[in-house]
């Protein structure tokens, strides 16, 4: 509004009135110019704009002077709306580009004659107000361009604000963050130390390439600025070298040294962030430890106050490296528990994993996060399906809704999986108590798509996904025809384990490979020393099952094992014996092995399963090195846990010790006495076995012989030629009553009589 005086002059001044030409008198045009407002000077505009409290009242400004703003004028208008813009105010921006089309198309003209301050001030408030996308293109392109050929101008600050707007934006353009490293190293000194934080901040996130930079920084930092941080400062430190992947030992202990003692000043996401970095970076050490031990204390009591996304973060990494506390892990457990339903699906995913990870058992957790995860399956990634899958496997946590869905949405998505999704998916899911009909589909699918490129797949995931169809029983000639010319290719990139997994596997589902075991045996065999002893016992147990004879990997194990014999788990001993008499493996080295096997297991029997003990009998007799002191032993335990034996393996004990001519009357008293009620359990064979053992044995067992006599009377026209036979014999051979005996030899006889063409001549004589 013009002043009422000077209302008043303009119109005494304005002499006669002239008409507008549709009736309507108006002023004349000398008084018109009087009444117009003067411009404003480019300081006037700048103190308004920078007084503006509202987006709006910039946005005004800009239209009502955009053509009398210079360079300072318009990077204030950037300065002002990064200020003062709310979230609200930044929602509409993006949802009306139009709005600030006219100051961006104006900025991105006159870019090219700004000075530094304008260009990092400009660029700093664009991605505060998150501008991204077409609309914002050229001006980015513009401020990319403008801060690369100024980047030795800038001020320190100058140089974090620019670095982190366009981290922030999403632009890793290399060769301004190339210019940006080059005029930031030598003056690292200078750079105030939140602004060396946001400098390196910046670059990780952007991950960009400053190997020079990270590492000149290290240094700098080390050297006792990082107590001029503040908590926030140093772990932002910490998550930028981390996620740059930039090792600096010297760095990170000198923060552990600084954050532990300061844990209470740091906020929830603080102390999220740096337990990451430090799990992430594969820093080691005291400092660490303590650094841990402190992070244990001081977050329990705070887990209310995390987010879900640092809840996540925090349990991870204590999993990750190897620390985690129960009363952390309780704490958290129960906070998970609490917040179950608000997690994302690739924070559950995470936590399940911590968890079972560090192997904490948190029944209400598991519960919870498989209740919230289960309807919300459809978001899965790949990687969080293999995560939540492996987590429930690994903690023999069922659930029985989360694992059909996430069996459907990993069944859907096959061929779009990585090899290590396919690969843990099907560990997994082998793994778990899961319907084996399901859980065939799954791997069907995922074995398809597998197949199209395995040369994709790392040795140990090729050798995690024949296990699952190993573990489950599932055949699948022409994905295990692939796998093995793959695996052949490639075996010298297997770890033992992974060599070791392989033979199992195929042995196991008795897929004839000969190529793939004769390459096993070439492998392995120079291999062994660096092979652990569960290795070389599942290698020798594979070859033994699938009857592939390799002398030479015999001999060359025999060596091995022989003076390593106390590293092995007792089931390794048991499959190792059991391998040497299966495969027929003769000479020399056999002899030492079953020399050290005989001194070593006395007293270990007592940790052996009666499966193991079974077959640590069965393997000494069957290959004729039976030392007397093993075979007491083996007596006394076997005749202690007798009632423990399943029906076979006490057939094959008692075999074993009637073949090895060992007297044992209170270890057959025992097997007699817990086989007679159970004889109904008899296989053809274990009728058998046990017959031709006590008959051989001289030991008398009527009631045993009673049972066995009925159960194979019963069944004769079911047994072999060679369980026929050995029947007769052992009954014959026995003090039976004879009534008993003839009965069930005038059973064994017509059931005979029916296919003697069948008999061996040893059989029918």
């Amino acid at each position: 509004m013009l002043p009422l005086a000077l209302l008043a002059l303009a119109y005494s001044l304005a002499g006669p009135r002239r008409y507008d030409g549709r009736g309507r008198r108006g002023l004349s045009r000398q008084a018109l110019v009087l009444c117009a407002p003067r411009p404003l000077t480019p300081r006037q505009l700048n103190g308004r704009i920078a007084n503006a409290s509202t987006v709006d009242g910039i946005l005004q400004l800009h239209a009502a002077h955009g053509d009398a703003l210079d360079d300072i004028n318009l990077s204030t208008c950037w300065s002002r709306l990064g200020r003062i813009a709310k979230n609200a105010d930044r929602r509409l921006l993006l949802q009306d580009p139009a709005l600030l089309a006219p100051l961006a198309r104006q900025t991105a003209a006159a870019l090219d004659d700004w000075g530094p301050w304008g260009v990092s001030a400009t660029a700093h408030a664009a991605a505060k107000l998150r501008l991204e996308g077409g609309p914002y293109e050229a001006l980015w392109s513009k401020l990319g361009t403008a801060a690369a050929a100024s980047a030795r101008d800038f001020n320190c600050q100058g140089l974090a604000n620019t670095a982190w707007a366009f981290a922030t934006a999403g632009r890793p353009e290399p060769a301004l963050f190339d210019r940006l490293a080059a005029a930031s190293e030598p003056r690292l000194s200078d750079f105030p130390s939140f602004a060396l934080g946001q400098l390196l901040w910046a670059f990780a996130a952007a991950g960009a390439e400053a190997a020079s930079l990270f590492d000149a920084s290290a240094v700098e930092l080390s050297a006792g600025r990082l107590k001029e941080l503040s908590p926030q400062g140093v772990s932002m430190v910490a998550w930028a070298f981390a996620t740059a992947g930039r090792p600096a030992p010297a760095l990170f202990e000198a923060i552990a040294d600084e954050a532990a003692p300061r844990l209470a000043e740091f906020a929830p996401q603080g102390l999220a962030n740096l337990a990451w970095a430090f799990a992430t970076s594969g820093a080691r050490g005291s400092a660490q430890r303590r650094l841990f031990a402190a992070l244990a204390a001081e977050s329990p009591s705070r887990l209310a106050t995390f987010k879900t996304r640092e809840l996540a973060n925090l349990a991870w990494a204590c999993a990750k490296i190897g620390l985690a506390p129960r009363a952390l892990f309780e704490a958290l457990g129960e906070e998970v528990a609490r917040r179950a339903s608000a997690f994302s699906v690739p924070d559950m995913s995470m936590t399940a994993w911590a968890f079972a990870s560090a192997g904490h058992a948190a029944p209400a957790m598991f519960d919870a996060l498989a209740e919230a995860a289960t309807p919300r399956a459809r978001e899965c990634s790949g990687q969080a399906i293999a995560n939540l899958a492996w987590a429930y496997a690994t903690a023999r946590h069922a659930s029985p809704s989360l694992y059909s869905a996430l069996a459907s949405m990993a069944a859907s998505r096959a061929r779009d999986l990585s090899p290590q999704a396919v690969s843990n998916i099907a560990w997994s899911f082998a793994t778990a108590s899961h319907p084996l009909a399901e859980t065939h589909l799954l791997l069907d699918a995922l074995g398809a798509a597998a197949q199209r490129r395995l040369g994709r797949f790392k040795p140990q995931e090729l050798a995690n996904l024949c296990w699952a169809f190993a573990r489950v029983r599932l055949p699948s000639p022409s994905l295990l025809d692939a796998l093995a010319e793959e695996a052949a290719r490639r075996l010298d990139a297997f770890s033992g384990q992974g060599v070791a997994t392989l033979a199992w596997s195929y042995a196991t589902l008795q897929h004839a490979q000969p190529d793939l075991f004769d390459a096993i045996a070439a492998e392995a065999a120079p291999r062994l020393r660096r092979f652990s002893p569960q290795a070389i016992s599942t290698i020798a147990w594979a070859f033994a099952t699938a009857g592939r004879p390799a002398p030479a990997l015999f001999e060359a194990i025999a060596d091995e094992a022989a003076p390593r014999l106390a590293e092995f788990a007792p089931q390794g001993l048991a499959n190792l014996a059991w391998a040497f008499a299966t495969s027929g493996a003769r000479g020399s080295a056999q002899r030492r092995l079953f020399a050290a096997l005989a001194a070593e297991s006395p007293s270990r029997l007592a940790t052996f399963k009666t499966r193991e003990l079974a077959n640590l009998a069965w393997a000494c007799a069957k290959i004729g090195l039976a030392p007397r002191a093993l075979f007491e032993a083996l007596g006394e335990e076997v005749a202690r846990r007798a009632s423990a034996f399943s029906v076979p393996d006490m057939s094959m004990t008692a075999w074993a010790f009637a073949s090895a001519g060992h007297a044992a009357p209170a270890m057959f008293d025992a097997l007699a006495e817990a086989a007679t009620p159970r004889a109904r359990e008899c296989s053809g064979q274990a009728i058998a076995n046990l017959a031709w053992a006590y008959a051989t044995a001289r030991h008398a067992s009527p009631s045993l012989y009673s049972a066995l006599a009925s159960m194979a009377a019963s069944r004769a026209r079911d047994l072999s030629p060679q369980a026929v036979s050995n029947i007769a014999w052992s009954f014959a051979t026995a003090s039976h009553p004879l009534a008993e005996t003839h009965l069930l030899l005038d059973a064994l006889g017509a059931a005979a009589q029916r296919r003697l063409g069948r008999f061996k001549p040893q059989e029918l004589a």
